[in-house]
């Protein structure tokens, strides 16, 4: 209940008033890993996912747990681990798939991501966050020249999340590199019209005005 309405202080005091009781429920060490989460100490949040796959091995929540604090840590080597042994776990895990893409999206292997992503969908297509691996594919796409097949899935991660300043902003990352250079413009400058603290945006927008690509 508490961190439903994120009052973190008292899910957290919930979560070890649990674990006096019953301190081998491994499921309490990884809502309490959540909680630290949220709050920002992802140092005691890995400490609790661990704890977790130490009283459960076969618990895929915590692997993708970790995982995801990699991603947030810039740990994409460390992160394909976990989320891997999450999938193994649990082969239909949709948003371990989708996190996979994007840890493949920043090493370069932009098969592994394009794949990872049609994964994602295919698993749950219902997935809230689902137009995420669209986005994940397009971009993967763009950088092994698929334009066509990545404005497609702009297009379908526009139709899942509209007025979003990062879909915006892979549209002109892709119209930019089909050499497109004033479509590229236009949807920079939406994105940051919905978005003014956009940085790639900001970025690609001033290279194409002084001519820098």
């Amino acid at each position: 209940m508490y961190f439903a309405m994120e009052e973190w202080d008292k899910a957290k005091e919930n979560y070890e008033k649990a674990l006096q009781h019953d301190p081998a429920y491994y499921y309490s060490w990884h809502n309490l890993g959540l909680t630290a989460y949220r709050t920002g100490d992802l140092d005691t949040a890995l400490k609790n996912y661990q704890q977790a796959i130490a009283l459960n091995s076969q618990f895929e929540r915590a692997y993708f747990e970790i995982g995801s604090i990699k991603i947030d840590q810039e740990n994409y080597d460390e992160a394909l681990g976990y989320l891997e042994t999450a999938i193994k776990l649990n082969p239909d895990f949709s948003d371990a798939y989708i996190n996979l893409s994007h840890s493949y999206l920043k090493l370069n292997p932009y098969k592994k991501a394009e794949e990872m992503s049609r994964k994602a969908i295919e698993r749950d297509p219902m997935n809230s966050e689902i137009y995420i691996a669209y986005l994940n594919m397009a971009e993967a796409q763009a950088e092994l020249g698929k334009y066509d097949e990545a404005i497609k899935n702009c297009n379908k991660a526009n139709e899942l999340k509209p007025e979003s300043d990062t879909v915006y902003n892979l549209f002109g990352l892709v119209f930019e590199k089909m050499g497109h250079t004033e479509k590229a413009r236009h949807y920079y400058q939406k994105t940051l019209t919905l978005n003014s603290e956009n940085k790639e945006a900001q970025q690609r927008l001033t290279a194409l005005t002084d001519g820098v690509v």
